[in-house]
């Protein structure tokens, strides 16, 4: 098995070195489970996803706090699907894109679209971070897959 592969490297490592492994998938944790067993994490809230969203979308050089936009953001928070990279990615670009019109966009992207409770996922946050790179950025990314 390729993990007892990597294991054995691992264990060579300095007294007290500590491996923290991180997956969403059950059957890994079970595989790579050590003496600690593993800690599961929830999604996060919509209110924590925003809180996200909020502090980046709002900081100094970016967009306005309005009424508006924060009915909006609240909107598009609930379309991370509670993961915390979904919420800083999508602050991050409503700083740079930080009017009204370019927020509605955003909300309105059919590719974040949810199917009942389960979100998009991240392939569509990345892609949407991925169209809205410079073109000379996306150029690096293509070369460098």
């Amino acid at each position: 098995m390729e993990w007892n592969k990597l294991k054995s490297y691992l264990d060579v490592g300095a007294a007290g070195s500590k491996v923290v492994v991180t997956t969403r998938k059950q059957e890994v944790a079970s595989v790579v489970r050590g003496v600690i067993p593993p800690y599961n994490l929830d999604v996060l809230s919509e209110a924590e996803c925003w809180s996200i969203i909020k502090k980046k979308a709002f900081s100094p050089g970016g967009a306005s706090e309005t009424p508006n936009m924060i009915t909006i953001g609240e909107q598009i928070a609930k379309r991370c699907g509670g993961l915390p990279l979904a919420a800083t990615f999508l602050g991050g670009l409503m700083r740079s894109q930080n009017d009204e019109k370019n927020w509605l966009s955003i909300r309105d992207n059919r590719s974040l679209e949810t199917h009942g409770k389960q979100s998009g996922g991240l392939i569509p946050i990345l892609k949407l971070s991925y169209d809205n790179l410079p073109s000379h950025l996306k150029q690096c990314f293509s070369y460098c897959c």
